[in-house]
């Protein structure tokens, strides 16, 4: 059997779904049996399906940066829950700050200030100055 090339307006919303859920293109190729260029090509064909995957890859990558940050800084967490005999407790979890996870977000963030890797200005000038000459058994 053949790969997929036959575009659905149907596509549209199950593109927009899947990637705001975090699919990959190579993982919407293969849900919807076709190729990465054929995705490509659906999306010059009819820019709705376009502008579906970006907004959902950009809604999936909002929430992967809002959590970052929020594990970089710390945060707190309250559920309730029902005990077995009917009464509710509330508890609130506090998960400190991430260090890594804030080294990440500068490094991205602010990379002149933030990377490891340092420019370092080595031009200028040498001046070699010979004061004898080199001796006779060389």
């Amino acid at each position: 059997m053949g790969r997929n090339s036959d575009f659905r307006e149907a596509y549209i919303e199950d593109a927009r779904e899947r990637a705001e859920a975090g699919a990959t293109l190579a993982e919407l190729a293969e849900h919807f049996g076709c190729s990465i260029p054929t995705l490509y090509a659906w999306g010059k064909k009819d820019k709705r399906f376009l502008v579906a995957l970006k907004a959902g890859r950009e809604h999936a990558d909002s929430r992967v940066e809002a959590t970052l940050y929020q594990k970089a800084v710390g945060y707190s967490r309250t559920e309730v829950t029902t005990e077995p005999d009917g009464t509710t407790k509330t508890v609130t979890t506090h998960y400190p700050a991430d260090t890594t996870s804030g080294i990440f977000w500068l490094k991205n963030r602010k990379p002149d200030e933030w990377r490891d890797r340092h420019e370092q200005d080595n031009s200028g000038t040498i001046n070699v100055v010979v004061t004898g000459g080199l001796p006779k058994d060389v």
